[in-house]
């Protein structure tokens, strides 16, 4: 199964949601699942925090700030 976890982070937001969106991407990963992590992450430790746990992080497409209103 694929898990697509929507989080962002920057510098006074987010973090704390990154890495519990983070703990669930280990444990699913750990039964065998692939995860990618979805959205804008523009803090530097936590990005390099997703690449140690060999999570996939990509950028949430433009259109899709329009659903986040």
């Amino acid at each position: 199964m694929r898990l697509l976890l929507r989080c962002d982070a920057a510098k006074d937001i987010g973090t704390g949601h990154v890495m519990r969106c983070l703990a669930l991407a280990e444990q699913a990963t750990s039964r065998g699942h692939e995860v990618v992590i979805c959205g804008e992450v523009s803090v530097g430790w936590v990005r390099r925090r997703i690449a140690e746990h060999q999570i996939d992080l990509v950028a949430a497409p433009a259109s899709w700030s329009v659903l986040m209103r």
